[in-house]
């Protein structure tokens, strides 16, 4: 006897679609910008600040 070789089915017997692994790359690219988004704006905090006279607890 040998073994059933496994698929790429779901156990409906549908194929499985690309679609979750592009869901998947964009939400890492969206992470990805919003991460070096929060990083700029945190170098960039000090000449905001100073520029627009904001306070620390204004700014955030």
């Amino acid at each position: 006897m040998t073994a059933p070789t496994p698929t790429a089915a779901t156990p409906t017997g549908e194929k499985r679609s690309r679609t979750r692994y592009a869901i998947l790359a964009s939400n890492f690219v969206i992470l990805s910008l919003n991460y070096a988004d929060r990083a700029v704006i945190g170098v960039a905090a000090p000449l905001i600040i100073n520029e627009f006279g904001f306070s620390n607890a204004a700014f955030g």
